[in-house]
């Protein structure tokens, strides 16, 4: 290898929020992110809550695949509805109750980027994804998502 090539390992060890390195462009590299919830340190009240990770995803991020692992199954008292959102709403889960697509129950579950042109999202802005409680709020809840894609050239 010459001086002035680095292995794609060394590219994306040195990947910036937006998706460069210092040593040059990396758009197209695969990356994964996870962002955490958990009711005990974030609550579950009606709103919008923002899901904590070390970093935000990128601007131009290209998310191809999505899932959740819930460690502790989401529960309410009312008839709550979740939703899930990296850059529009419900783009990662629409909204809907616990019990729908089984968020009422532990494991990992698959959210709707499934690695088809149709189920993809492009953020617009460096985002953090989000979770949206509506009509009632959270008593008990733990999971983590994570999201895997790319980061695309500007158009």
């Amino acid at each position: 290898m010459s001086q002035n090539q680095i292995s794609g390992a060394e590219q994306i060890a040195e990947l910036a929020a937006d998706g460069t390195g210092p040593r040059g462009d990396v758009h197209g590299v695969k990356r994964s992110f996870r962002f955490d919830y958990d009711f005990a340190k974030d609550g579950g009240a009606v709103s919008t809550i923002l899901l904590r990770g070390t970093e935000k995803l990128p601007n131009n991020f290209v998310i191809t695949t999505a899932m959740i692992d819930l460690a502790v199954a989401l529960s309410t008292g009312g008839s709550v509805q979740v939703a899930l959102q990296a850059e529009a709403a419900g783009d990662l889960r629409a909204a809907a109750i616990p019990a729908t697509g089984g968020l009422n129950a532990t494991g990992v579950k698959a959210l709707i980027p499934v690695g088809t042109a149709a189920t993809v999202v492009k953020t617009t802005v460096p985002r953090t994804p989000a979770l949206v409680v509506s009509v009632a709020a959270l008593t008990a809840g733990r999971f983590s998502v994570y999201v895997e894609g790319y980061v695309a050239r500007e158009a």
